[in-house]
């Protein structure tokens, strides 16, 4: 079909999409809104408040409202379909290894703690620590002697500002000093930034893999999103290395938009790995008006293609490898 237009844009370093906005909603329903909490109480926690002239132990609770709505709004956004890449395909939360999960101290065995006491007791015994865990919610978790001193375990069961904790247990608390800050492990980082304008507020969730991570992790892809005053949400680009797949068994993962459409029309697929992918179009009737294989390589793919030419109608996209075939319908208005 000379007047079909196909276009196949791989993602790569300066990849990205259209931009693309729908209405959305900043409610949720408890459940969902605590999937996000933490998230969001991370991000303020290192996005002071404006105006603010010192940091405080904790995330500012309107900024952290703020954030938490944007994250929602996001969230609710089905009509997106890098959407479902962020919040199911890939899940893109905080990981643990940017904020430690606990603090490993060493107590002076001279402060005369007396070590038959039971863990649940065991900081009664250094009421200045013992003040500062309640305060700040930590929980003892592990108590080892070595030589003359004490190995401790505290776990943080709230956000806060860990570098200052420790800055404050090494400069006031005689004989405890802290040792170790205990960070999650793993061979993906995940992150979510945040930043706020006058008119909206922006999302861009990170996925960072490969050598060198976590701090020059080899590879990286981001998607931004732009939250608006109504809580309708913008898909501004999505740029980086071609991603990998979590399951090298998963079968096709596939979103289209705008549809219905005028003319242009863009699929984001996810497709199971060295396996050529057969792309047909056909129409209502399943007379086939274009075919294609295409490579697929471990990653996400962008088509596009225009629809233009064709007369307003139900056309059908079927899409094929050797473990899986899928048909999306496709209205041109």
């Amino acid at each position: 079909m000379r007047h079909l237009l196909l276009l196949w844009l791989f993602l790569g370093l300066s990849g990205g999409m259209y931009a693309q906005q729908v209405n959305s909603s900043c409610e949720a329903s408890d459940s969902i809104r605590n999937l996000y909490q933490r998230d969001a109480a991370l991000m303020a926690l290192r996005t002071p408040p404006q105006g603010a002239h010192h940091r405080s132990f904790f995330p500012d609770s309107i900024l952290e409202e703020n954030i938490l709505d944007a994250l929602v709004a996001v969230y609710n956004a089905v009509e997106l379909p890098p959407r479902d890449e962020v919040t199911t395909l890939y899940n893109i939360k905080i990981n643990n290894y940017r904020f430690p999960e606990a603090l490993k101290l060493r107590i002076d065995g001279n402060l005369d703690i007396l070590p038959e006491l039971g863990l649940e007791d065991f900081l009664l015994n250094v009421q200045s620590l013992d003040s500062l865990a309640q305060l700040y919610q930590l929980q003892l978790t592990d108590v080892q002697a070595e030589g003359e001193d004490y190995l401790v375990t505290l776990t943080l069961n709230k956000v806060l500002d860990v570098k200052a904790l420790v800055a404050l247990i090494n400069d006031e608390i005689d004989g405890v000093e802290v040792i170790e800050e205990l960070q999650a492990t793993g061979t993906e980082y995940a992150d979510i930034f945040y930043d706020s304008f006058s008119d909206y507020e922006e999302l861009r969730y990170s996925l960072s893999w490969g050598s060198g991570c976590p701090d020059n992790c080899q590879k990286e892809h981001s998607w931004r999103f732009r939250i608006h005053a109504d809580c309708s949400v913008e898909f501004i680009e999505q740029s980086g290395d071609p991603l990998f797949i979590n399951d090298l068994e998963s079968l096709l993962n596939i979103g289209i938009y705008p549809n219905p459409t005028a003319d242009l029309v863009t699929v984001n697929l996810l497709g199971s790995p060295q396996l050529d992918l057969h792309v047909q179009l056909f129409t209502a009737s399943g007379l086939l008006l274009h075919r294609e294989v295409m490579p697929v390589d471990n990653g996400l793919i962008n088509l596009s293609f225009s629809l233009r030419e064709l007369p307003t109608g139900v056309y059908f996209l079927a899409f094929r490898n050797d473990r899986t075939q899928l048909t999306e319908k496709i209205v041109k208005r």
